[in-house]
């Protein structure tokens, strides 16, 4: 547990000092993510519009296309024809 705290500190761009900041993570009305982070000691409030130290994560695609062009579309309609 004592290194992941370490992970998480970071150093303040006001004061210098390295700690754990205090975050806010939400949405704008744009639906834009955003993580406001606090310093502990000196209060200065810093923003990050990327949630996570890498950024957002990409959605998995998925395997199923969603075309009237598809295999089994034209299945379909070939077999609604035919009733």
């Amino acid at each position: 547990m004592g290194r992941l705290i370490d992970m998480m500190k970071q150093k303040c761009e006001e004061c210098r000092r390295v700690a754990l900041p205090r975050s806010i993570s939400g949405r704008y009305l744009s639906g834009e993510p955003v993580v406001i982070h606090e310093c502990s000691f000196c209060g200065y409030l810093r923003q990050h519009s990327q949630l996570g130290l890498h950024g957002l994560r990409k959605q998995k695609s998925s395997n199923v296309t969603r075309s009237s062009q598809g295999r089994l579309s034209r299945y379909l309609r070939q077999m609604a024809k035919k009733l």
